[in-house]
């Protein structure tokens, strides 16, 4: 007995001394702050100061220098992260996480996001592609360390070195994430089941009296200029819904489920709030800006705050780890914020295919595909043939087609896209100009230069200035409006140029002192061109306007709370349905309940777990008896709701034909079971997932996965906390990050983001801000930086 315990206290030190041993190999990886570090190709001693969030304050002797810093830090903090990113936009994420991922890498390619950042660093100019190399000069002084993050020593695999075209492959995967191209396939889906009579209404409307950026009294200008008939706008079909091509062959297209969750928890993701006001709103008597990209949340977060200090450059705010530019933020003169234009930039085009699959056919006759072939590795060493062809549309995104009879006619079809990314441009010119700007001119000069993806920018200076401009390449098509896919052999629906910079709507100063962005309607009929058709709903945009005109003098504080506001304007309408269906459910309490509740989507309140259960269910019941994929649009059934009556309600299910009274009814019937009296925090949480967090061990092991975290909030409160169709509601996409700044406060502006400053889950900087982030508070960022933790990096 005696033996048998010596042998288990002997196995237990041994095991105790494995672990400890392993916890302090783990405990190694995570970076100091301070201290010294050599970075090649510095031209002086850069300084950087933490503070206590690990936010670094960057003093260089040259702009360069400042990034090679700046690429240090990102190395050092979010490594991992980084080339996920560019491995994904480069379709190699296979030669890390192995086999699974093939699928994954097959989706990226095929979307030539490589080929994409390949043409805009060949059109770059001279300076992005100095910035870009001293980046990753930066970046890969860390990586010479040889201290491999956590990550990589769980997948036992290397890393490898920094390559400039990595930050603009980066900057292509994002651009793409907020494109639009998945309302055109999902249309062109439904279209193939229900017919052009019934397609209209799931055309993706808001209301007509909904809130806009720039109202006719805002002021707003754009420069005319000739353009097709009809006013400027493309040119419509006879019948709008009437397809130009068999869209049976359209309905693929799909990101693999690692593909999804990747553009989930490390890219952006559609929506965002921001709004600017001018000194007569404020107590400081100068402008105020408020912005919270609403984007999927990752662990750790897709934002890393800093500032860059150098002689005649000089900026704070928000960088992603990749990209060498603060990407919303201010200087000493100006202020910026982002939000999603919904701009339409993505097209899908049906083409003809030789039986080979070599030539396509076009409206001057057959030309050749264009043809790349590559290979997939993956980390056990197998190799995965993979052929990228090209039309002149674009990428073939469909499957590659096998060969078929009909050669003279062009038989096979596929789909192609034709996406406004793919074309060259330099958005690292863009914001590194918008950083140095330092009045409205110098700012539109540097806006001027970013294409994709197309923006919301809202603006503020010391002078007292504010201001509203949209930018990107915006399409103007030769016939329709890019709602469904078009035939390429007759060019129906060509792209035939971009609206100039100057032709976008934009305005200075308007007259109401204020200016609202929440992903809304930009400018009303006045506008001659053609933006967007998926405008996001108004109720986040009427939300803040109304807070902002009952505020009266707005401070940083006022700012904050604003963006903290959980009052649902969609809830507060949509409640008298639910009510009445409560009522004929037969239960008058609930019924009563429903019309007492405000709208608001507290956490600790039952109504709104009873409310969104009811909506989800009677959104599912409307669609699912007759569209596929569980396509059911949440735009066109608020139009429903609105309008009261239509053939969607009827179940085709049943024998019965049900209205919109009865298919809300047996919907609240099964919501008050389902809801169960809980309150909203407990079927509402956020989560923020990492990479490796769907591996449970790991994630309980290392803690990589931040949440579930209760959540107050919903798809339309200014505080967004979006959700699935059925409960549990995770909420996987809400504000990424806030940012206030006073322009009567030198130099200081507030921040949060969404875990920490650092990418390493032992690091007691890796969830430091969520708490802060949860309860809406702001750490103060100054230009002129604080005391704190001191790294200094040298050239050798």
């Amino acid at each position: 007995m005696r033996a048998l315990r010596r042998v288990a206290l002997v196995g237990g030190a041994v095991l105790l001394a494995g672990c400890a041993a392993v916890a302090i190999a783990l405990w190694r990886t995570v970076p100091r702050l301070g201290g010294e570090a050599v970075v090649p190709g510095l031209g002086g001693e850069v300084t950087v100061t933490f503070d206590r969030h690990g936010i670094p304050r960057i003093s260089a002797g040259s702009q360069l220098d400042a990034v090679r810093a700046l690429g240090f830090l990102h190395a050092r903090d979010r490594f991992f992260q980084m080339d996920i990113m560019r491995r994904a936009a480069r379709g190699r994420l296979a030669e890390l996480l192995g086999p699974a991922a093939v699928e994954t890498d097959r989706y990226f390619r095929t979307l030539d996001l490589a080929g994409a950042a390949g043409r805009a660093v060949a059109s770059a100019s001279a300076e992005s592609r100095s910035v870009a190399q001293a980046y990753a000069e930066g970046v890969n002084a860390w990586l010479a360390a040889g201290r491999r993050p956590v990550e990589y020593l769980v997948l036992r695999q290397r890393m490898e070195p920094w390559q400039p075209e990595d930050t603009w492959a980066i900057g292509r995967l994002e651009a793409w994430d907020l494109s639009a191209g998945a309302t055109e396939l999902s249309l062109a889906r439904a279209l193939v089941e229900v017919g052009p009579e019934r397609i209209g209404e799931l055309f993706p409307n808001v209301p007509e009296s909904g809130a806009v950026i720039l109202g006719p009294a805002s002021g707003a200008t754009w420069v005319g200029r000739r353009v097709p008939p009809g006013g400027g706008r493309s040119r419509e079909r006879t019948s709008r819904w009437q397809p130009a091509v068999d869209l049976g062959s359209a309905a693929g297209h799909e990101p693999p489920l690692l593909a999804r969750e990747l553009l989930e928890t490390l890219v952006m993701r559609r929506g965002s709030n921001s709004w600017v006001v001018g000194g007569e709103r404020t107590r400081s008597g100068r402008p105020l800006l408020a912005n919270d990209p609403h984007l999927g949340l990752n662990s750790p977060s897709l934002w890393y705050i800093a500032t860059l200090a150098a002689p005649g450059f000089e900026v704070s705010g928000v960088t992603i780890p990749g990209l060498p530019v603060v990407v919303i933020g201010h200087n000493r003169r100006i202020a910026w914020a982002l939000t999603n234009m919904e701009a339409d930039d993505t097209d899908y085009v049906v083409e003809k295919l030789s039986a080979d699959s070599s030539m396509v056919l076009t409206s001057d006759g057959w030309r050749a595909v264009r043809v790349e072939r590559s290979v997939i590795r993956v980390s056990d060493g197998t190799e995965v043939p993979f052929t990228l062809r090209r039309t002149a549309h674009g990428p073939i995104v469909g499957p590659a087609p096998a060969p078929g009879p009909d050669t003279s006619a062009g038989g096979l079809r596929v789909l192609a896209m034709r996406w406004n990314g793919h074309d060259a441009s330099d958005e690292l010119a863009a914001w590194m100009g918008v950083a140095r700007a330092g009045d409205w001119t110098e700012f539109l000069a540097a806006v001027a230069l970013a294409k994709s993806p197309q923006q919301n920018w809202l603006y503020a200076d010391v002078d007292g200035n504010i201001g509203y401009t949209a930018s990107g390449a915006i399409p103007v098509r030769r016939n329709g409006r890019g709602l469904l896919p078009t035939a390429g052999w007759n060019d129906e629906g060509r792209w035939e140029r971009y609206l100039d910079f100057d032709e976008l709507p934009r305005v200075l100063n308007p007259p109401d002192g204020m200016l609202v962005t929440a992903n809304n309607r930009i400018i009303g009929p006045e506008y001659p061109h053609l933006i967007a058709t998926t405008w996001a709903q108004p109720y986040r945009a009427e939300r803040i306007r109304q807070l902002i005109e009952g505020a009266g003098l707005l401070t940083p504080d006022l700012a904050r709370a604003m963006q903290m506001d959980t009052l649902d304007l969609m809830a507060a309408w949509a409640k008298q349905i639910a009510a009445a269906a409560a009522e004929r459910a037969g239960r008058p309490d609930l019924a009563a309940a429903l019309r007492a509740w405000d709208g608001t989507m507290g956490a600790d309140r039952t109504e709104p777990t009873l409310f969104y259960v009811w909506f989800r269910l009677l959104q599912r019941l409307t669609y699912e008896d007759e569209l596929p994929g569980g396509y059911a649009p949440t735009g066109p059934f608020l139009a429903l709701l609105r309008k009261g009556r239509s053939a969607w309600f009827d179940d085709g299910r049943t024998p019965e034909r049900e209205d919109l009274e009865a298919l809300a009814t047996r919907a609240m019937r099964e919501a008050i079971v389902e809801a169960g009296g809980r309150r909203w925090g407990e079927v509402h949480a956020t989560v923020g997932r990492h990479p490796l967090g769907r591996v449970r061990l790991l994630d309980r092991l290392l803690r990589l996965n931040l949440g579930p975290l209760p959540r107050a909030g919903s798809l339309y409160t200014v505080n967004v906390a979006e959700f699935g169709m059925s409960p549990p509601f995770r909420n996987t996409h809400a504000p990424s990050m806030r940012f206030v700044v006073d322009l009567g406060e030198a130099g200081v502006a507030r921040f949060v983001i969404t875990s920490g400053q650092s990418g390493h889950p032992l690091s007691r900087r890796y969830r430091d801000q969520t708490a802060l982030w949860l309860r809406g508070e702001l750490i103060e960022v100054g230009l002129d930086g604080a005391g704190g933790t001191v790294l200094r990096l040298r050239e050798r």
